[in-house]
């Protein structure tokens, strides 16, 4: 004889088989157990003790281990007594059920019987000796499995370890789930550091997430039983939080390139300096490098005279209304406004973003002597309509030069600044403020040498040959660029 105590979760499943049961008193074994020990006993296997595991019992060639409170997907589970997993032969039945009255008509062929195990029960609901187990789909009375044929299962199990037909269910030890719990938290992590594009996250999420249970799956068909929602969790979590740190992270090297570039760079400079931002940004800061660049400055004419004529407020609007239309104009030609100098500007074209090639020189050269035509031709659209409005008209001069510069973040946290120095930031400056009173138009383009070499276009100049230009001293060749040709 022995006991049918079925051990059921929390959840109302069955998952478990009760095989021994210890008391102060006495050890009880349980329904199935006993009918599996009397079979055996007939093919002289008896259950032994195992040597270097006394909690283990030997049955044939099987070792069966008692559950522990946190196999598997357990955690703190009661797992008193001698517990094993239970491993369902399949949500059918174990064995073949005839009726009382098919036996009692005699269709029941004696070998069925001869040499097996014959439970006798009944599977009436009125008895409600039914529970539900893995295989139910749903809570409801037609998903349970009659206690008849459960103890069947528990039965088969048994019988089918020590005949080596199947093994029992095999769990990770704690530092085994801990490092799968890991490696997936890091995955999650890592999928969200290294993916760019929210089409290719989500698909990347899903991908991780169904290999997850792919893995899982496929140990289970093997009788292992390994975490899955803790590591789905995991993955999840760290994906999410490693998200949400780098959107952080985005945003304020957002704000940083704002606050060094402000509203001065053109759409496409910006888009190029946003996907190349974690080389040009470290700390906070853009990185210092070396560039080819061309250097613009444009400065008014005599405008210290002109705003003695006028009322601050008027000035502002007028200064306004010129530094906006050079500052779109820059833009539309490919550079970067980097600073105001009262009436004046300082443009550069080839930062922040690295050339590859000489030709990518030449372009940001074009560029600015194309931007200083046009420069000339909307100054010269201003003087009209400042002359319509009774207001005082004005020239420009314009110094280009190509060459090295350094470029990066200049200042602290506090107070940052786009800066570009060199060589050639001197001589363009120079260039501009050279001869002052040399103007017949409202516009003198003077451009270095260096500038003129990388010119593709047709441009009619003017060589103004060696200058001996202030604080250089190395003459450098100038010409003056009156228009296209």
């Amino acid at each position: 004889m022995g006991f049918n105590d079925v051990v059921v979760d929390s959840g109302g499943v069955v998952r478990r088989h009760l095989l021994f049961l210890n008391t102060p008193s006495a050890a009880y074994i349980s329904f199935g157990m006993q009918l599996a020990l009397n079979y055996l006993e007939h093919q002289g296997i008896v259950p032994l003790t195992v040597p270097d595991h006394p909690e283990h019992m030997q049955l044939g060639k099987a070792r069966f281990k008692p559950l522990e409170s946190d196999f598997g997907a357990y955690v703190g589970v009661d797992a008193g007594g001698y517990q094993i997993l239970l491993d369902y032969r399949s949500h059918h039945g174990a064995a073949q059920r005839v009726t009382l009255s098919q036996v009692l008509a005699g269709e029941v062929d004696p070998a069925w019987i001869r040499g097996r195990i014959v439970l006798v029960g009944t599977i009436a609901e009125s008895l409600h000796d039914d529970f539900y187990t893995p295989w139910s789909l749903s809570f409801e009375d037609q998903q349970k499995m009659a206690g008849v044929e459960l103890q069947a299962q528990m039965v088969s199990q048994i019988l089918s370890v020590v005949e080596g037909e199947h093994s029992l269910f095999w769990s990770w030890p704690f530092w085994g789930e801990s490092i799968w719990l890991l490696i997936w938290s890091l995955g999650g992590g890592l999928l969200s550091a290294g993916v760019r594009g929210w089409q290719l996250h989500l698909l990347g999420t899903g991908l991780g997430l169904l290999s997850l249970g792919g893995i899982s799956w496929g140990l289970f068909l093997l009788q292992g039983w390994i975490p899955v929602m803790a590591p789905m969790l995991g993955f999840v979590l760290t994906n999410a939080v490693v998200l949400v740190y780098g959107h952080q992270q985005a945003q304020q090297q957002q704000q940083m390139v704002f606050r060094l570039l402000g509203q001065n760079v053109s759409p496409e400079i910006a888009m190029t300096l946003w996907e190349q931002r974690e080389q040009l940004l470290v700390r906070g800061n853009l990185m210092g490098q070396r560039l080819q660049a061309t250097v613009l400055f444009a400065d008014l004419r005599h405008f210290s005279a002109l705003a003695e004529t006028l009322a601050p407020e008027t000035l502002l609007d007028w200064l306004n209304d010129y530094l906006a239309c050079m500052t779109r104009t820059v833009q539309e030609h490919g550079g970067i406004v980097n600073k105001f100098m009262g009436d004046g500007l300082m443009a550069v074209f080839g930062v922040p973003v690295k050339q590859k090639s000489g030709t990518h020189t030449a372009s940001d050269a074009e560029q600015a002597v194309s931007c200083a035509l046009t420069m000339a031709q909307q100054l010269d659209q201003l003087n009209v309509a400042w002359h319509q409005q009774h207001l005082p008209t004005t020239a420009m001069r314009i110094g280009i030069c190509t060459g090295p510069v350094f470029a990066g973040s200049l200042g602290s946290q506090s107070r940052l600044e786009y800066g570009v120095i060199g060589d050639c930031v001197n001589s363009a400056a120079r260039l501009e403020s050279y001869a002052k009173d040399r103007q017949d138009s409202s516009c003198r383009i003077l451009i270095a040498d260096s500038t003129r070499m990388q010119l593709c276009g047709h441009y009619s100049l003017i060589d103004w040959g060696h200058l001996e230009l202030p604080g250089k001293q190395v003459r450098l060749r100038a010409y003056q660029v009156l228009h296209r040709s």
